[in-house]
């Protein structure tokens, strides 16, 4: 590859990574619009996690897991390859695997620079990289500062010195004031001054339903509901989110009648007894809405007479620092994509 780059995170739990990857992608591809980008995951909880496998757009997320899933459908152009032994299912699988570090792909007479994204990657030192990106909640970047299995730190502070990037993300505006934990950052950079710090926020679009999911083109251009969508109606909220307050507080600040919301484990799969109680909230509440992490799982379950009353809320991450952002980007390929 001519460049790797891990995005993870030091806790367990959400932080937006997902999200970010995508966000990432598309900024890689707009600064090189001839990359080819491969997306290594575990597929976390998946039938073929232990055998790997490439994930096509004709997968389900039981198959190859719902982050994964995910990204395929909004990254159609990038290669995402899913296993639990990384190493063993980017050398099965990928098409850049056995390139030659001063190789480069040839297309159609196009010349492609090959970039590998590691997918919750900071723990995972059997694949060295370029740069190491550190995702954090800006809410609580460190949790309770406590370690498994008595906090939720998979790693200490310390372990930041391997790390290239840190970002905080979730970060929000208040009286156009940027609203995160400054006094825990100003501290981090007093111990690793070596740190690229960036801000990110998760954007809403909109609420979509199962018809404008199938269909990218309508995904990216009609039916975004705006903040009116809910006001006034009476709503079940679901998620399978690690970190779902963000998810519930965006819904109740859109004025809902009234709310009710649900929260399942990490990456619940919903099986048939958990889909058909959620159809039954229906008789009381107007809508159903979920993350687009949970409706990857639900989709093709969902009956024609709901298909109308099931949403799902996009969401998009976007750095506050654009300009810096992309500079350093331009730098890092200038310096590490073969000419």
């Amino acid at each position: 590859m001519d460049l790797t780059i891990s995005i993870g995170n030091l806790s367990v739990g959400g932080t937006g990574k997902t999200p970010f990857t995508i966000h990432l992608t598309k900024l890689l591809d707009s600064i090189y619009g001839d990359s080819a980008v491969t997306i290594l995951s575990r597929g976390y909880g998946s039938k073929l996690s232990n055998s790997g496998a490439v994930v096509e757009l004709h997968s389900s997320a039981d198959e190859v897991g719902d982050e994964p899933f995910l990204i395929k459908q909004e990254l159609r152009e990038a290669e995402v390859i899913i296993g639990s032994n990384r190493v063993l299912s980017f050398h099965r699988f990928s098409r850049h695997a056995n390139e030659s570090p001063d190789s480069k792909i040839l297309t159609n007479k196009k010349v492609y620079k090959s970039i590998l994204i590691l997918d919750d990657g900071f723990q995972h030192l059997a694949i060295a990289r370029d740069i190491d990106i550190v995702l954090v909640d800006a809410r609580k970047p460190i949790e309770n500062g406590l370690t498994l299995p008595i906090g939720r730190l998979r790693e200490t502070e310390k372990s930041l010195l391997r790390a290239n990037v840190l970002i905080f993300t979730r970060c929000r505006m208040d009286n156009s004031e940027l609203v995160y934990n400054r006094n825990w950052e100003n501290r981090i950079l007093r111990k690793f001054p070596h740190l690229r710090v960036f801000h990110a926020q998760e954007s809403k679009l909109g609420y979509y339903s199962k018809k404008v999911w199938l269909d990218l083109q309508k995904l990216k251009n009609e039916f975004k509901y705006g903040n009116k969508f809910l006001k006034g109606k009476r709503i079940f909220a679901f998620c399978g989110l690690a970190s779902p307050s963000s998810f519930f507080q965006s819904i109740q600040e859109e004025n809902p009648a009234e709310l009710e919301c649900k929260q399942y484990k990490d990456h619940f799969s919903f099986p048939e007894f958990e889909l058909e109680n959620l159809f039954q909230k229906l008789e009381y509440y107007d809508l159903l809405i979920c993350t687009e992490k949970d409706f990857v799982k639900i989709y093709s379950r969902i009956k024609p007479e709901y298909e109308n009353r099931i949403f799902f809320l996009k969401i998009e991450s976007s750095v506050f620092e654009k300009e810096q952002w992309i500079t350093f980007w331009k730098n890092v390929l200038d310096s590490k994509i073969v000419k």
